[in-house]
């Protein structure tokens, strides 16, 4: 198992502050205060005065606030309605509203439980309460057929309220190429219907024979393929059941894609995606390095970096310190003008560090108040992704526990059980988290909380939030040094991520 990469996994020294009831403060690294309001999302820069204020009080007290204020933010706090809390009531109805505006559906079939790999990281291994291990179950035709059919009348039924949805059937295990047979079988189904959909398939790229990716490529099968770095790096826990290493198949099969990717003539319209996890005593510059060298091979991949969970493999301790290392040399590199060719070598730290920047600095702005995903933490609405697991039943996504179905082929998505969910998600999450103000760009995951047949949000709900107030203190020291880091940062990768960007969902998600 692994998670997205936060601004905790490596050291750096930056101040963080306390909170006042809905109310953030935190100190840049040129030692400047600001303040967060959890109402609105909203920074605003604070005197010494304020912020002090603010963090010796344990309760919000609007008056006290403007009394310390200066003029320009009394004038905000009376235009925006700032630092007030603003109670939202859930409702099957607006659960049910969420889920059909919801901008980029997606169904995973898990066609096995079956893989030829035994990755030491894998969530599947035995190593974790609740998950399922490695079996010999397979989805039946009829089984993946049925779900995907629902899926499609979903789309169909939907389609008024988002007009513009993409959609997406993607292919998961285990080792999904275990179960080609099922893959040709789903596409051709899906081309009978005349349905317009993306395909995606995430692979360990040890079976990918020329007649398996020209297949794919034809039909314009996105595929993620894992790649954790150099030959060294990737052995050491991506093995066969042997214990062999893959990085010599992954490698020369990943080539094998690229050239027919080029074939076709689709390296605009199909990009590569790259999936690559990381451990604390992973040489961060060392992965960097590798990837800069082989990008006239993989010049054509999106991607996503991960990294893996302290407890899961018995790690303890800090991170590499080349990560702090390779954190400077980014914050530097996207302040100053970059030809083409240092754009490409961005590739990798981009991926590392530019995605929880760009979100922070791309928040949702709510200036009349919090609306229905905050209360929720921006965590997804069950359904709006969907995966099937082999015998048809429907869950969340491909890695929670098997504790929480939400439907099956047969009947289809149960609202009910959706609601039930939510309900159960939102009462953890509010007495919890209602006085946090960084609840709305929380983005806490019901994968990584659930326990049992529920939900612990508290064993995280700290680490969380000084992860958030370590990435605001990164991305206000950088704006401090330069106001236009960030859309000097957005010019230059706009030719590395301009033609993914409709796959960005993809490759974002979970």
């Amino acid at each position: 198992m692994v998670r997205d990469v936060l601004f905790s996994t490596f050291l750096i020294q930056v101040k963080v502050g306390c909170i006042m009831n809905n109310i953030g403060v935190f100190e840049t690294r040129q030692g400047n205060k600001y303040i967060f309001d959890g109402a609105t999302n909203m920074v605003l820069s604070a005197s010494e005065e304020l912020a002090h204020t603010i963090e010796s009080h344990d309760k919000l007290d609007r008056e006290l606030i403007y009394e310390k204020a200066d003029l320009p933010l009394r004038q905000l706090m009376k235009k925006w309605d700032l630092f007030k809390l603003h109670e939202v009531e859930l409702s099957q109805d607006m659960i049910l509203d969420e889920l059909r505006t919801y901008p980029y559906p997606q169904m995973i079939l898990g066609l096995t439980e079956n893989c030829n790999l035994r990755c030491k990281y894998c969530i599947f291994s035995g190593n974790y309460e609740e998950m399922r291990t490695h079996t010999f179950k397979r989805m039946e035709k009829e089984t993946a057929l049925k779900s995907v059919q629902k899926y499609i009348d979903y789309i169909e039924e939907w389609r008024a309220y988002a007009p513009d949805k993409q959609p997406v059937i993607s292919f998961y295990g285990g080792e999904p190429l275990l179960r080609f047979d099922l893959i040709q079988e789903v596409v051709a189904y899906v081309k009978q219907t005349g349905f317009k959909t993306m395909f995606s398939m995430t692979t360990n790229g040890t079976l990918l024979t020329d007649r398996i990716i020209e297949f794919l490529v034809t039909h314009n099968v996105m595929i993620s393929v894992s790649l954790d770095g150099s030959k060294e790096m990737h052995d050491k826990n991506r093995v066969f059941v042997n214990e062999q290493g893959t990085f010599d198949v992954v490698y020369g099969n990943i080539r094998k894609l690229l050239a027919e990717i080029k074939r076709q003539g689709k390296e605009q319209i199909l990009p590569m995606m790259i999936l690559s996890c990381y451990e604390n005593e992973t040489d961060m510059v060392a992965m960097n390095d590798f990837f800069v060298r082989e990008k006239h091979l993989l010049k054509s991949m999106g991607g996503r970096l991960s990294k893996i969970l302290d407890t899961e493999l018995g790690e303890s301790g800090a991170v590499h310190e080349s990560m702090s290392v390779l954190l400077d040399e980014y914050l530097q590199e996207i302040s100053t003008p970059n030809n083409e060719e240092q754009v490409s070598e961005l590739f990798f730290k981009e991926r590392l560090f530019g995605s929880s920047l760009k979100v922070s600095h791309n928040r949702n702005i709510n200036p009349y108040g919090r609306n229905y995903s905050s209360i929720l933490g921006n965590a997804c609405i069950p359904g709006s992704r969907m995966f099937v697991d082999v015998d048809g039943t429907f869950h969340m996504c491909e890695k929670i526990s098997y504790q929480f179905p939400i439907g099956n082929c047969e009947e289809g998505l149960d609202i009910n059980a959706i609601s039930r969910i939510v309900e159960k998600w939102s009462e953890k999450f509010t007495a919890q988290c209602k006085e946090c103000p960084y609840q709305s760009i929380c983005g806490l995951c019901y994968a990584s909380c659930a326990s049992g047949d529920n939900f612990d949000i508290q064993g995280i709900c700290t680490t969380r939030r000084k992860d958030i107030e370590r990435q605001l203190s990164i991305l206000y020291s950088t704006l401090e040094q330069n106001p236009d880091a960030m859309r000097d940062f957005s010019a230059h990768k706009d030719s590395i991520d301009r033609k993914y960007d409709s796959f960005r969902f993809v490759m974002d998600k979970c």
